[in-house]
């Protein structure tokens, strides 16, 4: 038996209703009692209500926390969303991650908002998942931040991005004075001073729409 099944769920406290139609279960065994209606009208990851069973007590367990689904069902439901400005990146990225994965839309645009405070500090990080997921003003913006960062390190970008980002690295370094060259390449990958204009740089990094 699957050990979910053997240990007492809790109900969540803020996603109780009575009139739900559904009980989505999480990781830790959080019980969220929500309406499939909210989550076809606003989400593309879930199946349309009329689609799934018409049992109420049904219950779907899914791969996230309580934590994480906790704020991510308050982006379905007709009321002002939760700021996110609080979390921590862990936090956050384990929440784009669930937004992106259920498409839940008006997450993923504060998600991508939020996910800039941490551009310096997680650059990489940040990287992998926008290249993933196609925040292309993301990828632009880490581009002109990981310019010295040698192209070892990026080895597992997709294709459309890591061949254009090659060009416009060489490009970028090729402006820039030799000795400033010179010690981009000699010291440990990381932030640099260096900011090289953004003209032409989302042309390059993206061909096509």
């Amino acid at each position: 038996m699957d050990e979910l099944n053997l240990k007492k769920s809790r109900t969540s406290k803020r996603f109780n209703a009575h009139d739900a139609d559904i009980i989505i279960r999480s990781s830790d065994n959080v019980d969220f009692y929500v309406h499939k209606k909210n989550l076809e009208f606003s989400t593309g990851g879930f199946p349309p209500a009329n689609l799934t069973s018409s049992n109420s007590n049904e219950v779907v367990a899914l791969s996230e926390s309580a934590a994480t689904l906790e704020i991510m069902f308050q982006f379905v439901y007709p009321k002002r969303y939760p700021a996110l400005h609080k979390l921590n990146f862990e936090a956050l990225m384990l929440l784009a991650e669930a937004a992106e994965k259920y498409e839940v839309f008006a997450l993923i645009n504060s998600c991508e908002f939020y996910l800039r405070n941490f551009l310096n500090q997680h650059s990489l990080t940040i990287l992998d998942f926008a290249a993933r997921h196609d925040y292309r003003s993301i990828v632009e913006e880490l581009a002109m931040i990981l310019v010295d960062t040698p192209m070892t390190d990026l080895f597992d970008l997709p294709s459309t991005i890591f061949k254009p980002w090659s060009v416009y690295r060489e490009k970028r370094m090729a402006e820039q004075p030799s000795h400033l060259v010179d010690g981009m390449l000699a010291r440990t990958p990381g932030i640099t001073s260096y900011h090289p204009r953004k003209s032409g740089l989302k042309a390059m990094l993206y061909q096509g729409p």
